[in-house]
């Protein structure tokens, strides 16, 4: 079962309607503002921890451990980036020449694991990418 705990969250501005994406990953869109990522080429920098309307304020999540919607399968010590809509998958590391790739995009590792659109418990360290 996904659990949060020990959260450091900060406040933005909901750049769009962001009412259906709590627990989703998000990116900074403007300044101090924030939109659902949308894809592993974004520099993510938490998840979404509440409803917010546009122009509402949005508590995302930066550090610790929160709960994030799974878009795949994830497992205990997977590292996570951003889908297309915004929601975890495993992160590519390397591409098919085995070259370090994507790794300023990873947002975490997975502690507790999930199954498609099932929530999942992530570390949120931006430092596992050097």
């Amino acid at each position: 079962m996904a659990y949060e705990e020990t959260l450091t969250s900060q406040s933005y501005d909901a750049n769009v309607d962001l009412s259906a994406d709590q627990y989703k990953i998000v990116k900074v869109a403007a300044d101090d503002a924030v939109d659902t990522a949308s894809g592993s080429t974004d520099d993510v920098i938490g998840v979404l921890q509440g409803t917010p309307e546009s122009g509402s304020s949005a508590n995302v999540a930066t550090a610790g451990i929160t709960k994030v919607v799974a878009g795949g399968t994830l497992a205990a010590g997977d590292l996570v980036m951003s889908d297309s809509d915004g929601k975890a998958e495993v992160a590519v590391v390397s591409d098919a020449a085995g070259t370090l790739a994507n790794m300023t995009r990873i947002l975490g590792k997975v502690v507790n694991g999930a199954g498609d659109d099932e929530y999942a418990s992530v570390l949120i360290d931006k430092q596992i990418a050097g």
